[in-house]
C-alpha cells in the first residue's frame, strides 16, 4: 500500500495528519515546521494604495542611487543611517518638499520598503535616530515647516447649509444627476456614521437593512436603517464612450473628494472642506460627550487606541470659554 503525502488535503481533515502520511507526530511537525520556516513571509500585509506609495519611494530611491551610483537594495538592506540621511538631504533639494511631516511620511514609506526587501523591521533605535535627523540637522538646513495642518470640523449648523447649497443653489453639474442623489446619500451616512471616506464608497444595496422599531417613550413606529460597511470589489470592465451609471463599480475617492471641495466653495466655507471634516466632527463630538468615553469613542472609530485619534483627528480649536 503506498503512503500518502505528507500534506494532501484531498483526504478526511476528521483524520489526524500524521496517521495520514504514516509518520510519528515528531516528524510531521518537524518535517512542517521545516517547510514553514524555508517560505518567504512578508511581515505586514499593506492595502492597494499603501502599495503605491511605496513604488513611488522606491523609485525616488533608485533615482538617488543613479545619481550617486551605489547599489539601492544592499543599501537599504543593511540600513545605513548616513546614506538614508543623505537620500532625504537629495529630496529636499531636488523636490518641492516644505514640510517636516511630509519628510516623515516618506521616512515610513521608506522603512516599509525596507520590510519589503528584508523582510523584518528596521530597529527601533535607527527608526528614532532618522526622525531626531528630520527634526533637527535636516528641518534647520532646509528651513522646513514643522506648523500643523488646519484640520477643520463640520458642526451640525454648517453641514446642514452645505446640503441646503447642495440641493437648492448649487450651480455645478454632475456627468449624471443620479450623482448629485448619491454625493447627498454618502455625506449623510458619513455624518451618522463618522467612517472612513473609502468604506463608504463601496456600500451596496446588499450591505442596507431597513426594519421597523418602535420608540420605547413615545410609541411611535419609525423606518431604521442598519448600515455594514464593508469593502466591495468591482470587476474591470471596458470603457465606453458617453456617461452611464456603472452597475458595479463604487464612486472613486478622488471623484468623490473633487464634488464636496467644490461643494464647499460653492457654499462659501472659507476653510477647505475635505472628506474627512464629517469623520473628524463625529469623533470630536463624541469625545466632547460626558456620557461617552475613550473606549466607545475607539469602537466608533475603529482604532485600536486613542494615540491615532489624538494625534490626526483631536481639533486644536479649544471650544470652550475661560
Amino acid at each position: 500500500m503506498a503512503l500518502l503525502p505528507l500534506f494532501d488535503s484531498s483526504y478526511s481533515p476528521y483524520a489526524s495528519p500524521f496517521k495520514r502520511s504514516q509518520l510519528s507526530a515528531r516528524e510531521y511537525y518537524n518535517a512542517r515546521y521545516e517547510k514553514v520556516d524555508k517560505c518567504h513571509r512578508s511581515t505586514t500585509l499593506y492595502a492597494d494604495v499603501t502599495n503605491s506609495h511605496i513604488d513611488r519611494l522606491e523609485g525616488l530611491w533608485r533615482e538617488y542611487y543613479d545619481t550617486v551610483d551605489i547599489d539601492p537594495y544592499y543599501t537599504l538592506k543593511r540600513s545605513m543611517e548616513g546614506r538614508i540621511k543623505n537620500f532625504f538631504h537629495w529630496m529636499c533639494n531636488n523636490y518641492s518638499v516644505k514640510k517636516i511631516s511630509s519628510v516623515e511620511t516618506y521616512w515610513h514609506q521608506l522603512s516599509q520598503l525596507y520590510i519589503k526587501w528584508k523582510g523584518r523591521r528596521i530597529s527601533p533605535l535607527t527608526l528614532k535616530q532618522i526622525y531626531n535627523f528630520i527634526n533637527g540637522p535636516l528641518a534647520e538646513e532646509h528651513r522646513l515647516d514643522d506648523s500643523e495642518t488646519d484640520k477643520p470640523l463640520l458642526d451640525a449648523v454648517d453641514f446642514v447649509e452645505l446640503l441646503r447649497c447642495h440641493w437648492v443653489t448649487d450651480t455645478n453639474t454632475f456627468p449624471h444627476e443620479r450623482q448629485r442623489v448619491q454625493l447627498a446619500t454618502i455625506l449623510l451616512v458619513a455624518a451618522f456614521t463618522g467612517s472612513r471616506p473609502g468604506a463608504l464608497l463601496g456600500i451596496t444595496y446588499r450591505d442596507l437593512d431597513l426594519f421597523v422599531q418602535r420608540d420605547k417613550t413615545t410609541g411611535e413606529v419609525a423606518l431604521t436603517l442598519q448600515l455594514k460597511l464593508t469593502r466591495t470589489k468591482s470587476r474591470k470592465k471596458r470603457k465606453r464612450p458617453g456617461c452611464a451609471i456603472a452597475a458595479d463599480m463604487a464612486l472613486s475617492y478622488d471623484k468623490y473628494h473633487e464634488w464636496i471641495k467644490r461643494l464647499g466653495e460653492e457654499t462659501g466655507f472659507v476653510q477647505v472642506f475635505t472628506t474627512y471634516c464629517l469623520r473628524r466632527a463625529t469623533g470630536n463630538a463624541i469625545n466632547d460627550d460626558p456620557n461617552s468615553n475613550e473606549a466607545v469613542r475607539n469602537l466608533v472609530m475603529d482604532y485600536i487606541n486613542s494615540a491615532i485619534f489624538q494625534r490626526n483627528y483631536l481639533s486644536r480649536m479649544i471650544r470652550y470659554d475661560t
